[in-house]
C-alpha cells in the first residue's frame, strides 16, 4: 500500500470514529493551514504488533475534547479531566481497531497495547511515518498518523 493509500485508509478510519463514536461531522476539505495554528489539546497513542509493528497516534487540536466527551457520555455538565482522558483513549483505540484491517487486510491479526493519553503534544513518537490524515470539525481538528517501528512480522 502506498502512502496516499495509507492516508486515505487513515482518513476513513478517523472519520468513522468521529462520526459514530463522537457524533461529529468531520470536514475533510477544510483548509489545513488554520489547523496548524491551533494548540494540541491532547494526544493518544496505541502500539500494535502483528503484520506490522508500530503505533497509531491521534492528536486533537483546538479546545474540543470537553465537548466531545460530554457528547460521548451523554452528560449535561462539563466532563472531568479523567473522563476526557478515557474518551481520548477510546477514540484512539477505536480508530486503531478500524484502521489496521484497512491497512493490512481483514485477515491479519494484531496485538494492540492499551492507549496512552498525553496532555498537549508530548507523545514521544518513534518510527517512520507511514501515513497521516487530518479532518476538521467546528471547534478544531483531529489528526491520525501511523509510525512503523519494526519490520513486517512472520
Amino acid at each position: 500500500m502506498m502512502t496516499s493509500d495509507w492516508d486515505q485508509a487513515l482518513r476513513t478510519a478517523l472519520c468513522r470514529t468521529l462520526e459514530e463514536l463522537c457524533f461529529l461531522a468531520p470536514d475533510v476539505d477544510a483548509p489545513s493551514q488554520r489547523w496548524d495554528e491551533l494548540p494540541v489539546e491532547a494526544c493518544a497513542k496505541v502500539g500494535f504488533r502483528g503484520a506490522m509493528v508500530g503505533q497509531l497516534t491521534i492528536r486533537l487540536r483546538g479546545h474540543a475534547l470537553a465537548d466531545i466527551t460530554r457528547d460521548m457520555l451523554g452528560a449535561a455538565e462539563t466532563a472531568a479531566k479523567a473522563d476526557q482522558s478515557d474518551c481520548m483513549a477510546e477514540i484512539a483505540n477505536v480508530t486503531c481497531g478500524t484502521a489496521l484491517p484497512l491497512l493490512a487486510g481483514p485477515r491479519e491479526v494484531f496485538d494492540v497495547a492499551p492507549p496512552e493519553v498525553f496532555w498537549g503534544d508530548d507523545a514521544h513518537l518513534t518510527g517512520e511515518l507511514a501515513g497521516r490524515a487530518r479532518v476538521g470539525f467546528d471547534s478544531g481538528c483531529a489528526e491520525v498518523a501511523v509510525y512503523l517501528t519494526g519490520p513486517r512480522q512472520p
